[in-house]
């Protein structure tokens, strides 16, 4: 064998960078992309943690105490950004004795504002 023919030519060399550069592209799509689902869910998954706190917060309040409301407490933030909980009241439904509770909590991300709502039905429970 002679020396001269040991190792890659140029051409190869070249063909093989341009596979490993688009492959290179293509991992770090999906590495862009997978970051990005991350900080939604765990964005996501704050809201849905202050509207549950909410939601138990106004458990803990008498029936007739039950009224709708808006708040961006110290510690609803995430990384920096604001979240904000707000909730309705709506007396005597589905039937009457009950209240619809609506908890929504909404922030903003890229410039468009997420929102996050749940539903709850509350009871008056009386005494005899």
């Amino acid at each position: 064998m002679k020396k001269a023919d040991v190792g890659f030519t140029l051409v190869e060399l070249l063909v093989a960078m341009v596979v490993f550069a688009i492959a290179s592209l293509a991992v770090s799509k999906l590495m862009v992309g997978a970051t990005q689902a991350a900080t939604e869910n765990a964005e996501s998954t704050h809201a849905i943690g202050l509207a549950q706190q909410k939601l138990e917060d106004l458990r803990n309040l008498r029936y007739i105490d039950l009224a709708a409301g808006s708040e961006s407490r110290p510690g609803s933030e995430w990384k920096g950004r604001p979240f904000t909980v707000a909730w309705t009241v709506n007396q005597n439904q589905p039937i009457a004795g009950t209240s619809t509770v609506v908890v929504t909590v909404s922030w903003s991300r890229q410039g468009q504002t997420r929102t996050y709502a749940t539903r709850s039905i509350y009871s008056q429970i009386t005494a005899e």
